[in-house]
């Protein structure tokens, strides 16, 4: 097999482009070792608390910010500040301390603009909160650098009614997570059932409330996949209940189900990929037949060994719909669908 096939099956994977890093480190005086680890400078751009600040956040960005801030390596020099203190102007020099964030859970670190910052707080918080609708602005909208105080500060704010709200709120969220990935799982194992055998999702009514759309009659039939789970939720009262409930979202529709299906496609052909660059050598296998459409597909599958069993592997990967049936026309689909 030669190397240009070879890449291409390996192109299958993309690495991700990582954004350069800047510091600002206005009035902060820097200790000499105070580089950053290497090991957590590519998560630095992206996940740094700073980009969140004073901006209308999406659901996205929310999740970013409680799930994936960046946090600083337990080996990160934090930037020294000097504090001059007393009559005679005594040069303190502080930084922020690792241990903070196990005492404050809810503390980040933003490395761009050298200061603390609350995660709840500025995921859910509005420009104004508390008593009279003050102002929010340290650990929220403006950074948090005076380490002299740090710890009673950032005990005040634990306490602030503001900040336990966004806290709840953040709970909340979590629990709502747990219970949707909950209802999912039945209907996703429902869908992967009907794959392993072959067996249609959709029948002639595949909409509206699973239990009330029921029905004997031929023509109402609503298939195999809402079949499915209607038998698995006469013993399963959560899933019954959920599928009951008067909300909108089910993941039952033929879009969730599309979405489903697709994920299960690119997770399988993520492993397929993964063996077959392990194998190191492979043969592409080839056939070409026409749907009941009159389209002409190219069923493409690969063949390999696999090294820690030395057993003979020929996997699916893809039907890809064929518009030129030259040799030339062919030979550039299979490259391009590698």
């Amino acid at each position: 097999m030669t190397s240009k096939k070879k890449l291409n099956i390996q192109s299958f994977f993309k690495p991700q482009k990582v954004d350069n890093i800047q510091n600002n480190t206005d009035s902060v005086v820097s200790a000499s070792d105070t580089d950053i680890p290497t090991s957590s400078t590519s998560h630095i751009n992206r996940h740094d608390i700073f980009n969140y600040v004073k901006r209308v956040l999406t659901q996205n960005e929310i999740h970013d910010i409680l799930n994936a801030i960046w946090i600083p390596d337990v080996n990160y020099n934090f930037p020294v500040k000097v504090f001059f203190v007393g009559k005679d102007k005594t040069a303190r020099y502080l930084k922020f301390q690792y241990k903070w964030f196990a005492r404050f859970p809810w503390l980040v670190y933003s490395e761009i603009d050298n200061g603390a910052y609350c995660k709840f707080c500025v995921a859910f918080s509005t420009n104004y909160a508390g008593i009279n609708d003050q102002k929010l602005e340290l650990l929220v909208t403006k950074k948090y650098d005076n380490w002299r105080h740090a710890l009673e500060y950032f005990k005040n704010h634990s306490q602030l009614e503001y900040h336990k709200k966004y806290k709840q709120i953040d709970i909340g969220r979590k629990k709502e997570i747990i219970q949707n990935r909950k209802n999912i799982i039945p209907v996703i194992e429902a869908i992967i059932l009907c794959g392993r055998q072959n067996m249609a999702l959709r029948g002639h009514r595949d909409f509206g409330n699973i239990f009330k759309a029921c029905s004997d009659d031929k023509q109402n039939n609503d298939g195999n996949f809402r079949a499915i789970l209607r038998y698995r939720a006469q013993g399963d009262s959560d899933m019954r209940s959920y599928l009951e409930s008067s909300g909108t979202i089910k993941y039952t529709s033929s879009t969730s189900q599309n979405e489903i299906i697709d994920s299960c496609n690119k997770l399988l052909l993520n492993k397929i990929v993964s063996r077959v660059n392990e194998a190191k050598c492979f043969t592409v296998l080839a056939d070409e037949t026409a749907n009941v459409s009159g389209i002409e597909q190219i069923s493409l599958c690969v063949r390999y060994i696999e090294l820690s069993t030395l057993e003979l592997h020929e996997d699916f990967l893809q039907f890809v719909p064929a518009v030129d049936m030259t040799g030339k026309g062919l030979a550039k689909l299979i490259i391009d669908n590698l």
